[in-house]
């Protein structure tokens, strides 16, 4: 698995893999507002989500390609915080 992803990361066809990622994760909300009337999101809630989950995947294939393989843990875990730190503040405004 480690030299899959070391393989997978060197290689600019992850942006693609990150894409189609993207792309299904969007699908969850997008059947909850078939599925569901209490799942409201526009189509700007789409775009930032959309923008939000491939441009902090990116970030973190571009920046574990330059630290070594030990601190990519901590690399995942500063990204994830920081993800999530903007997506609650985007939500309901935790910080202001």
């Amino acid at each position: 698995m480690k030299i899959y992803f070391k393989n997978l990361t060197k290689k600019n066809s992850v942006f693609c893999w990150l894409g189609i990622g993207t792309i299904f994760l969007l699908l969850i909300p997008a059947l909850g507002m078939l599925i569901s009337s209490e799942i409201q999101w526009q189509v700007m809630d789409f775009v930032v989500m959309g923008a939000m989950i491939f441009g902090f995947s990116a970030i973190f294939v571009l920046l574990s390609r330059r630290v070594s393989s030990n601190n990519r843990v901590y690399l995942a875990v500063l990204v994830l915080f920081l993800f999530i730190a903007l997506w609650t503040e985007l939500a309901v405004g935790i910080f202001t």
